[in-house]
């Protein structure tokens, strides 16, 4: 592990993730659109290039969903309801994946704590679009506790993950998020968080040697584990639980219609 290696990666996606998120939408979603063609484009070129399957399905759902989080007009057709649907479910499964397989390595309390999590972003009313071009499109009031907790879930899963460990990486992505989310406003952390995870599986891809090698972590570890990670992932999904549940039964309100939704400044949800 390379602790300057991994701090500058932190500082170059903090600073590419701020530019993101803060560019009009045009500038970001034509980022997303170029940004696969190129690194396609070069691994082709480098024929004696290796990478993993696994890897670059994830890399390229990130692909997708940073196009979906910054293409402003697509969400703006689309019914509230569809649109806060297809939010949940890329959130939904993404968890899901991640605390199946960590379940089948032996930890049982990401499990609970990432089912906990999924119920506890309270359904599609959770998401909505923010009407100045100028700032994140893409908005979630899901509460600190549940940023927090998510944040502990993704150590827990990624703890023990023997590919390309990635721990430490994921932590300071992670740090990258909250430290903007909280200069920015919770809700706007979810766009935040696709940018900055997809910077980072953007350059696994490009440079492998730089992410197995310093960029690696095979001898992190955080006190607890997996288990005791999970435990304290549980802990706060609860707390969001009890914030955001009640809107399976009672969704949110128009964010527009009560000046702007928890996080502040005006904007239409989804679809208007």
């Amino acid at each position: 592990m390379n602790v300057i290696a991994l701090i500058t990666m932190g500082v170059v996606v903090l600073v590419l993730a701020a530019v993101l998120a803060r560019a009009p939408w045009k500038l970001s979603f034509g980022f997303w659109l170029l940004a696969p063609v190129a690194t396609v484009l070069v691994l082709v070129l480098r024929a004696d290039v290796e990478f993993d399957l696994l890897l670059l399905g994830k890399t390229v759902s990130l692909w997708v969903a940073g196009v979906m989080c910054t293409c402003v007009p697509l969400f703006r057709a689309l019914p509230r309801r569809i649109g806060g649907t297809l939010v949940f479910l890329l959130i939904a499964g993404n968890i899901g994946g991640s605390a199946i397989w960590a379940f089948e390595n032996g930890a049982w309390t990401p499990l609970i704590a990432a089912a906990l999590l999924i119920v506890g972003i309270g359904g599609w009313s959770t998401a909505w679009m923010s009407k100045d071009p100028q700032q994140p499109s893409l908005r979630l009031d899901l509460g600190w506790a549940w940023l927090l907790g998510l944040g502990l879930w993704v150590a827990a899963v990624q703890h023990d993950n023997p590919d390309l460990h990635p721990l430490g990486r994921q932590i300071i992505t992670f740090g990258v998020s909250l430290t903007l989310a909280a200069l920015w406003g919770q809700d706007r952390w979810m766009a935040i968080r696709i940018h900055s995870l997809g910077l980072v599986f953007t350059g696994s891809l490009l440079f492998p040697e730089l992410y197995d090698g310093p960029l690696g972590t095979p001898d992190l570890t955080l006190p607890g584990g997996a288990q005791g990670l999970g435990i304290l992932a549980t802990a706060l999904a609860l707390v969001a639980l009890r914030r955001n549940g009640g809107r399976w039964l009672r969704p949110m309100p128009d964010p527009s219609a009560v000046g702007g939704g928890p996080g502040g400044g005006a904007g239409p949800a989804l679809g208007g």
